[in-house]
């Protein structure tokens, strides 16, 4: 699951903070709600490591020690954060007439931040990846909840999950991968050549005769992601599977067989889902 925070969740506006700090008690307790969740699923944060660098280093971090209240959530925030080594990195490039429903650019944000925070929206705006959106419900103000964002005539949507209302069950409901059979790689078919000369391979933990995904949906849940693909080992039937996605969330597979593996790096890979599942 790839998810991007709402950055002005950390990065505060300094002048509203002094005027109204029972707010931002408010969503320094949501904030910490949300690293409790988050630190129980599996999800990379979309961030550069500039963008991170500039959330740890900017307001109200630099006040958090003077006072008392505030103390665990910079405590607790730097903890997390610090360690985050698992970001998933992207381009520095901006797009100049891409812009966000509602604005998540704010005007207290520091001229790197803005920068770096238009990198991120590019990279959302772009990517095939499916992104989560992360924001508080004490800063967030769409009454359509989702986050959006507009270039020309095109428009994307993002999942959005507003703390802290949600709860972990919402991570793992958006995240889930569904396994969707494709019927060129049925069971019964076996090994063949389809009109072009490409060789298919069956998926053997499907049945297409009792329709019960319950196997490949299992080996789909555990299997490891190396590349764009999904890879798992299927004990019952001895042979890697590799799952590819062919829409939003959803996958089909087939077996991998040894002579199919010509990249030594995804073999190194395979070994290691071999061995860590004693298979």
């Amino acid at each position: 699951m790839n998810v991007a925070i709402d950055i002005s969740s950390i990065i505060w506006d300094k002048e509203y903070f002094e005027q109204d700090k029972t707010s931002y008690c408010q969503l320094a307790n949501e904030v910490l709600e949300f690293i409790d969740i988050f630190e129980q699923v599996n999800a990379q944060f979309v961030m550069r490591q500039e963008l991170l660098d500039e959330i740890l280093s900017s307001f109200p971090f630099e006040l958090m020690s003077n006072i008392p209240y505030f103390k665990e959530f910079r405590t607790n925030v730097y903890k997390f954060f610090s360690k985050t080594s698992d970001i998933i990195d992207y381009e520095n490039v901006i797009n100049s007439e891409l812009i966000t429903i509602p604005n998540i650019l704010l005007p207290h944000f520091s001229e790197t931040a803005t920068t770096e925070y238009k990198y991120l929206i590019r990279e959302m705006h772009t990517t095939d990846n499916h992104i989560i959106f992360c924001t508080f419900s004490s800063i967030w103000v769409n009454d359509n909840n989702n986050l959006k964002t507009k270039c020309s005539s095109i428009e994307k949507e993002y999942n959005t999950i507003i703390h802290p209302k949600e709860n972990i069950e919402t991570y793992i409901n958006l995240s889930k991968k569904q396994f969707e059979h494709n019927s060129k790689h049925d069971s019964c078919k076996g090994v063949y050549y389809d009109d072009k000369g490409n060789k298919i391979n069956p998926l053997s933990c499907y049945d297409e005769r009792k329709k019960d995904i319950k196997n490949p949906q299992q080996l789909l849940d555990n299997a490891k992601l190396f590349g764009n693909n999904f890879y798992n080992y299927d004990v019952v039937n001895r042979t890697f599977v590799c799952f590819k996605s062919h829409s939003d969330k959803k996958y089909h597979g087939y077996d991998l067989y040894d002579e199919d593996i010509t990249d030594d790096a995804l073999r190194i890979v395979l070994q290691k889902i071999r061995k860590e599942f004693h298979k």
